[in-house]
């Protein structure tokens, strides 16, 4: 949920607050589906808190990993509006690039997504408040309308 005081940014899409993870892209979308029913989706659009909280996820260690025992996660965004706390959102994009991750970011309907091409990074790699460069590009922004058809 967004926008309301008391609301929370950053929330489990399956209602599992312990095990916020989903399996694949049909879940994904059968769960955000469902979501929408039981969420007041509206401004601000801040990517911060979840990011910050996937990244805390991808640094710790549950389990050895070796050779044969590798995770890699991917964060999948659907937002329909522009991100309202860009400095914040690049400072933990810039911490994810060191990270086992990617971002993608999925634009649904007609808003600014100017910001998105930011974080995207492909013209301008992506540098902190603290002057800090993006070890790699991890956000991939793809807006909704230009392929929905194909």
């Amino acid at each position: 949920m967004r926008g309301r005081k008391g609301a929370s940014h950053c929330f489990a899409l399956n209602g599992n607050i312990f095990d916020p993870e989903v399996a694949g892209l049909d879940a994904c979308v059968q769960t955000y589906g469902k979501s929408l029913s039981n969420a007041d989706l509206y401004g601000p659009t801040l990517f911060e808190p979840m990011l910050k909280q996937m990244n805390a996820f991808c640094a710790g260690k549950s389990e050895e990993e070796s050779q044969y025992n590798q995770k890699y996660n991917i964060m999948l965004i659907l937002t329909d509006g522009a991100v309202m706390d860009l400095e914040k959102t690049i400072d933990e994009v810039v911490r994810a690039s060191d990270l086992p991750m990617s971002i993608v970011i999925i634009g649904v309907g007609d808003a600014d997504f100017s910001t998105m091409e930011k974080l995207d990074a492909d013209l301008e790699p992506l540098t902190s408040s603290s002057n800090r460069g993006a070890s790699r590009d991890v956000v991939q922004f793809v807006p909704f309308n230009t392929y929905k058809s194909n």
